[in-house]
C-alpha cells in the first residue's frame, strides 16, 4: 500500500486519568503540520475518547478502566474502518494505552499479524506489577495475553499477536521494571525478539532494523508499527512523562524506524507519549513533526 494513502487520526488520551498532558498532543501535532508532513491523504481528526478517572479498578488493576475499555473499542471500530477503506492509518496518541483496540482491527481485518514495538520501555507490567496502575504500563502484556483479562472482550481474543511475532525495539528500562516483578523478555522464550537500546546501538540501527523486518516477514508477514518517542533520550526529548537516560538521539531514531515505515508489509501506525505540557515553547513538538517527515518521505 502506498504511504500516499494515509488516513491520520488522533486518539486524545492520557493514562494518568487526569485532565491535560498527553491528550493535547494531537492537537498540537496538527497545528505543527503533521498532516502536510506526512503527506496524508485524509484527517479524521480525533476520537472522541479520553481516560476520565485516575481512580485504579479493583479487578484490573488499571486507572480509568471502564474509559479504557471505550477508547480502545472506539479505536478498534475507526482502525477497521480505515484499513477496510483502502487507506493506512497513522495515529497520534495520546499515550500508549490505545494500541490494544488498533493492533485488534488489524488482527480482525488480516487474521495473523506482526507488532514491530519501538519504545523506551518493555511495557510488560500487568495490572499487579504496574507501580503505577496506568495502562500504558501494559500495552505489551494485553497484546501477547500477558495483562489482565480487561480487553479481552474489545481484543477479541486473549492474545492478539502470538509472542513469536513480536519485535520489541529500544527498551532501557529494565533496571526500574524488575524491581518490580514485572514480566522480562527473556521469560517468553526463544520466539520472543527482543533488542534493548544499548543491542541497538552494538548492531547499528539500520541493522537493527533489517533483522526486524526479517523477523516480521519470517513471521506474520504484515505488521503494525508502534513508535513511543520516550525511546528518545531524556536529552533529545525532555518533554517525557518519564525520563530515563541512554536513548537514542533523533538521528539514530530516523536510522532505525525509516525502514519499518517504508516497508510494503506495513499496515499502520500508531505514536504515543508526547506530552506538550512539558513542552511551553513546543520544540519537541516540532522535532517529532520533523522526524515524521523524515520518516515518511
Amino acid at each position: 500500500m502506498p504511504l500516499s494513502n494515509i488516513a491520520l487520526i488522533g486518539v486524545p488520551i492520557d493514562c494518568t486519568g487526569k485532565p491535560g498532558g498527553c491528550e493535547h498532543a494531537p492537537t498540537v501535532f496538527r497545528n505543527l503540520g503533521v498532516a502536510r508532513a506526512i503527506d496524508a491523504a485524509r484527517d479524521l481528526n480525533d476520537l472522541p475518547v479520553r481516560i476520565d478517572s485516575p481512580v485504579r479498578d479493583a479487578a484490573s488493576g488499571v486507572k480509568g478502566a471502564d474509559s479504557v475499555v471505550a477508547a480502545n473499542e472506539a479505536t478498534k471500530q475507526a482502525v477497521e474502518e480505515i484499513l477496510r477503506s483502502g487507506s493506512k492509518p497513522v495515529m497520534l496518541g495520546g499515550c500508549c494505552s490505545y494500541v490494544m483496540g488498533a493492533v485488534a482491527a488489524a488482527r480482525r481485518v488480516y487474521g495473523r499479524i506482526g507488532l514491530a514495538y519501538v519504545d523506551g520501555h518493555m511495557d510488560l507490567y500487568d495490572g499487579k506489577t504496574s507501580p503505577s496502575g496506568e495502562c500504558a504500563d501494559m500495552p505489551l502484556a494485553f497484546v501477547i495475553g500477558e495483562g489482565p483479562s480487561l480487553l479481552d472482550k474489545v481484543m477479541e481474543t486473549r492474545a492478539p499477536v502470538a509472542v513469536g511475532d513480536v519485535s520489541l525495539i529500544g527498551y532501557r528500562d529494565r533496571y526500574l521494571a524488575e524491581p518490580q516483578g514485572s514480566l522480562l523478555p527473556e521469560q517468553l522464550g526463544a520466539s520472543f525478539h527482543h533488542v534493548d537500546a544499548s543491542a541497538v546501538r552494538a548492531r547499528g540501527f539500520k541493522e537493527t532494523a533489517i533483522s526486524v523486518l526479517k523477523h516480521q516477514q519470517d513471521g506474520a508477514g504484515k505488521y503494525w508499527l508502534h513508535l513511543d518517542w520516550d525511546v528518545l533520550d531524556e536529552k533529545a526529548l525532555p518533554s517525557a512523562d518519564y525520563l530515563m537516560p541512554n536513548g537514542f538521539g533523533w538521528d539514530e531514531l530516523i536510522e532505525l524506524v525509516r525502514p519499518l515505515v517504508q516497508s510494503p508489509n506495513l499496515i499502520g501506525m500508531s505514536t504515543a507519549c508526547y506530552n506538550p505540557d512539558n513542552d511551553p515553547g513546543l520544540a519537541d513538538g516540532r522535532r517529532a513533526v520533523d522526524a515524521m517527515a523524515r520518516l515518511f518521505a
